[in-house]
This record gives C-alpha cells, structure tokens and sequence, in this order.
C-alpha cells in the first residue's frame, strides 16, 4: 500500500537524488512534506521551493529533480501505490479518472495546526509499521491511508479538481500496463509475458 521514508535520523534515501544530473520519472504518487530547513525542485519544467511547512503530492510520470537541500533539511515522505489511490478516492466518494492527473503536482503551506497533526499520523503510522505484523494490520494501515488521502485532498482543495468518471478497469489496465513496459521494456518484449502479469489473455 505505502512505502515511507524520511531523514529524521541522519540516513537519507534521497541523497543520490540531491543536485543530480539525471532526472527521476515518477511511477507512483508522492507525498512530501518538509519538516525543517528547505530544498529547490524541478517538477515537470517548473520550479518550487518547498520550505518548513511545505507539502507537495506529484502524480505518476510526473518528472522531477532536486536541487542542493540546506543543511538542516528534514522531510517525511510517501509513496502511495496505485491500488491503495484507487481504493481510498472510491471508498471516499471521489470521482477521478488518474489518466487525466498523471504529470501534475500539487504545492501548498499547512498552517502549524495542520502540519502538526500531519507529522503526528506520519508517525503514528510509522510506530505501527515497525510493529510484528498481525491479522488486522493491512486494516489499520488502510484507515490511516484513507486519512492521508483525505487530508491531501482537503489541503489541495482549490488546486485538486478531480477529473472525468471514476476510473474503469481499461484505465486501471493501461496504467499497469505502462508501469510494467517502463520495468521490463529492455528484457521482455513478447505480449504473452505482460498479459500473464496483468491476468488477461494476450488478445
């Protein structure tokens, strides 16, 4: 469902990426918040700079590079799978269509309320994914990405204007499809190998 990462203990998986040459296509959402300090970034040809208090959500395909962070940067991160997004904007009512939001990005400032109540499910969350797994995990961890989602969605309010009908099982198959052709497009090319990935005949 969700990967998370963040620097809060001095290992950073972002490192390699910082002031780098080579840009990164996304293949999931992101969720960024910035925690402390502040970092430039490039996301499909325009240029932010997120500071303390700065959250950004970048859609799948979307390209992005960053700049050189300041000493004291510290973030939280998501990577929000495409299943879980399907599932949370369905459950939720949303009407969306993820073709149509692929190569956006959405940039705003919490307010301290706000950005503290983030921090605090990130963490929450966090404690909870370092736990032994048991039965009813997936459970929890679905809850709090529901909350994710929608905090997102209530931040973004005037930027996130969801298009098109819900996403129909051609759209969910395209988006596999693609994702699995940007994985393996070097060593498979015979149909038969990603319609067995995808669960459907080759014709």
């Amino acid at each position: 469902y969700i990967l998370m990462y963040d620097n809060f203990n001095g290992e950073d998986s972002l490192k390699k990426m910082y002031n780098s040459s080579t840009p990164l296509k996304l293949r999931e959402m992101i969720i960024m918040l910035v925690t402390d300090g502040n970092v430039g970034l490039n996301i499909n040809q325009k240029d932010i700079t997120l500071h303390q208090g700065s959250c950004v959500c970048m859609m799948p395909e979307s390209i992005i590079k960053f700049g050189v962070p300041s000493n004291n940067f510290k973030y939280l991160l998501y990577v929000m799978y495409q299943g879980i997004i399907n599932d949370v904007l369905t459950d939720i009512g949303i009407s969306y269509n993820m073709l149509t939001m692929s190569h956006d990005f959405y940039h705003e400032k919490c307010d301290d309320n706000f950005f503290s109540y983030r921090t605090d499910i990130y963490n929450e969350l966090k404690e909870e994914l370092l736990r032994d797994p048991y039965k009813y995990q997936k459970l929890f961890v679905r809850s709090y990405a529901n909350i994710i989602m929608i905090n997102n969605i209530t931040l973004f309010n005037q930027q996130f204007k969801p298009q098109g009908n819900t996403v129909s099982q051609q759209d969910n198959l395209y988006r596999s499809f693609i994702s699995l052709l940007n994985k393996h497009c070097i060593r498979e090319r015979a149909v038969q190998f990603y319609a067995e990935q995808l669960g459907i005949t080759p014709k």
